[in-house]
């Protein structure tokens, strides 16, 4: 109960003026606040916190404006329910486990990825000459 309370005390137009009059200020204190609540956490979940808030991180300095960041945050939240590996498909997993229709083994499915070739091979690269 402890965290949601800190969490209620979070005043918008407090913070909103300080991200416009001040934003080193307010990006310091963002941090301190981000560090509070993982710190806040169960030991057994900061790592996994950490890790998040750093890939929330990284998508907000990638992106060209605001705008855009809040959209690639919003897709990055989507895809944890509508993904692949998502909370939806999770489920449906857990579902057909349960009646028997799968195995362990299918469980997280495998990444779709190519190989992308670097150089050419010593055969290729020979004949180039």
């Amino acid at each position: 109960m402890g965290r949601r309370l800190a969490a209620a005390r979070i005043d918008f137009d407090s913070w909103s003026r300080m991200a416009r009059d001040n934003p080193d200020q307010f990006e310091r204190q963002r941090q301190a606040m981000i560090e509070t609540m993982i710190r806040s956490a169960d030991p057994v979940r900061q790592q996994r916190l950490r890790q998040l808030q750093w890939r929330i991180d990284q998508e907000r300095r990638r992106a060209r404006t605001p705008v855009a960041a809040c959209v690639a945050l919003s897709r990055m939240m989507w895809n944890q329910v509508y993904g692949e590996t998502g909370l939806l498909s999770a489920m449906d997993h857990l579902g057909q486990r349960w009646r028997g229709e799968t195995d362990a083994e299918a469980w997280p499915p495998a990444p779709a990825c190519g190989v992308v070739a670097l150089r050419a091979n010593q055969a290729e690269a020979g004949s180039a000459d």
